[in-house]
């Protein structure tokens, strides 16, 4: 059922990867770097988080298939979703124009100590600190970008594919998260830290694909 999700999840970038206007397809270098660092990262995580009992996978919706107790599927979910992502970051560029405006400094820091502070309010909650940490940096990261924007409403367009696939994995459950190690506040049957998660896996993804294409344009200009 995992498989299945992510398969769904997938089909649809990969289709309209190839549409003209886009050509998605001939981008999919670029998301290299951040499959071979971000990726590996979140992946480790994971088996950390694993091996711990904060978070488990129902033995009814995944294969037999492991690494170090991880389901593939699982796995595989740090490239599909990032891949899924990017996709939708490459279109809200394509249909938005925006100014390229850095945000002042000051709305940086503020949203970067509040997630900070929340994080260490909760530092005996592992999943709730990990992951407000990550949003912090991520968040202040991103808005020192020229594409912040994009980012943002990239953010917001995502949450709804998010919603959906979240939704199945929470619910029946594939995905089983100890309560012990997290805030307990749900939107539907989404723990609250899934939508700063997905932010800190879609924002850090796009940061490196961004920096490919700029190194790729540097290069070919020398």
């Amino acid at each position: 059922m995992y498989a299945t999700v992510l398969g769904i999840a997938v089909v649809f970038p990969i289709i309209f990867s190839f549409e003209k206007s886009i050509f998605y397809f001939k981008k999919w270098k670029y998301l290299s770097l951040g499959f071979a660092t971000i990726s590996v990262f979140f992946i480790l995580w994971d088996i950390i988080f694993t091996t711990n009992n904060i978070w488990s996978f129902n033995q009814n919706y995944i294969t037999n298939i492991k690494i170090f107790n991880v389901p593939i599927e699982e796995i595989l979910f740090f490239f599909v979703v990032p891949f899924c992502c990017v996709f939708i970051y490459e279109n809200v560029k394509f249909f938005i124009k925006l100014k390229y405006i850095i945000v002042n400094i000051y709305y940086s820091i503020i949203p970067f100590f509040i997630l900070i502070l929340v994080a260490f309010f909760y530092k005996n909650l592992y999943y709730t600190y990990a992951v407000f940490v990550l949003a912090g940096i991520t968040y202040f990261l991103l808005s020192r970008t020229i594409f912040w924007g994009y980012v943002l409403i990239t953010y917001i367009v995502h949450l709804i594919p998010f919603m959906i696939m979240n939704g199945v994995l929470t619910s029946l459950p594939i995905v089983i998260y100890d309560n012990d190690y997290n805030l307990n506040i749900r939107v539907l049957t989404i723990p609250i830290e899934d939508f700063l998660y997905s932010f800190v896996l879609m924002g850090l993804h796009i940061i490196c694909y961004e920096y490919s294409q700029i190194k790729n344009k540097i290069w070919q200009k020398r």
